[in-house]
């Protein structure tokens, strides 16, 4: 409806002299006591989450290729497809947040009943949001099952992880059949649970790989530096994740008149990609793999205090851990540890260094 339309139908009836003014001076009486503009009730907040989402693809991008440059050659083909999929997903993200808003306020300026509604690009939000998000986290859960070997701590990441997804897609759900920005009211209780699922698997996975990776330090100050940088890492990128869903949800609880909140919604996707690219690209480069090597020396040191020998085979103390947290981050743990003990055992005849050397070229 035009808005001069709007207008001459709106005048309340307990000013009757309103009547008598030119069309005019009725529109600016109207708006004068409208409650807010109805562009800054949702697409401003709207507007300045696209900016960060646009900015934060710039980043993604970068993080991209560093990712293919750097780690083409030695993941498997579901890690890439894995980062290829969350990569087409922001890019679709993106592209349809600066389309809706270009048409509520280019397209559709002044035009007060489209503004009052949300549309269909606006319903795939959500449906990105949580499958990226699940996406990261199910990616996350297998890491912590299997650096920590326990199957429960895996299953209960993913199943919360799901849990979160099935919210995200109820939520769009219920956007398509409520569009109207004044009626999200009334699912309050199902963005809390989405909200509140996502705070609670990311909290879980970071405590998990915190806890696991804290246990396992050796005193070696080379192997606790990569001890440390790996918790630094969990507690940044699952903390961030966090706080951003955090803010969020208390801006929707605590805003009801606005949607505020969608300065944090609307480039939440972007904050799952970074933890899951930052976590790949923090691993060490090809370049930079003798340094790896002096590591794995330094750990064979230790480790050579705390074996014993029988018959030939070399028995490994419990406290070797740390290596499987180091290549964790190379993401070939399957075979990790038969790799490193059958490497390391064909030079225990020889000397420490060589059977290591041998490891090393086995990671």
């Amino acid at each position: 409806m035009d808005p001069r339309q709007l207008a001459r139908s709106s005048v309340p009836r307990s000013l009757p002299e309103a009547r008598h003014l030119r069309q005019d001076d009725r529109f600016l009486l109207v708006t004068s006591i409208m409650p807010k503009n109805p562009a800054a009730v949702a697409h401003g907040p709207m507007l300045i989450g696209v900016t960060i989402n646009v900015l934060l693809m710039g980043v993604i991008v970068m993080q991209a290729y560093e990712y293919f440059t750097s780690y083409k050659r030695r993941d498997d083909r579901y890690l890439k497809s894995l980062v290829v999929f969350v990569f087409c997903a922001n890019i679709l993200n993106t592209g349809f947040a600066v389309a809706d808003v270009y048409l509520a306020l280019i397209n559709h300026f002044g035009d007060v009943q489209y503004l009052t509604v949300s549309t269909w690009l606006f319903v795939t939000d959500p449906v990105i949001v949580g499958t990226v998000a699940c996406s990261v986290q199910m990616f996350f859960a297998w890491r912590v099952q299997v650096l920590t070997g326990r199957w429960y701590l895996g299953l209960l990441t993913a199943s919360l992880a799901l849990g979160q997804l099935i919210c995200a897609m109820l939520m769009a759900w219920k956007c398509h059949q409520y569009p109207a920005w004044a009626d999200f009211v009334k699912f309050t209780d199902l963005i809390i649970a989405w909200m509140t699922t996502t705070i609670l698997v990311d909290v879980t996975i970071t405590i998990i790989l915190v806890w696991y990776l804290r246990r396992h330090k050796t005193g070696l100050e080379g192997t606790d530096q990569v001890v440390d940088r790996l918790i630094r890492l969990t507690v940044q990128t699952g903390m961030l994740t966090s706080v951003w869903a955090l803010l969020d949800l208390v801006l929707f609880l605590t805003q009801p008149t606005d949607a505020s909140h969608l300065i944090f919604q609307i480039p939440m996707v972007k904050m799952y990609t970074n933890s899951l690219m930052s976590s790949l690209n923090s691993r060490p480069k090809p370049k930079v793999f003798s340094e790896v090597t002096d590591n794995i020396h330094s750990i064979a040191k230790f480790v050579n205090h705390r074996t014993t020998m029988q018959d030939g085979t070399m028995q490994f103390a419990s406290s070797l851990h740390p290596e499987a947290a180091a290549h964790l981050e190379r993401h070939e743990l399957g075979e990790f540890q038969k790799k490193t003990i059958e490497a390391a055992s064909s030079g225990c005849k020889g000397d420490a260094k060589t059977g290591w050397d041998n490891a090393a070229r086995a990671i």
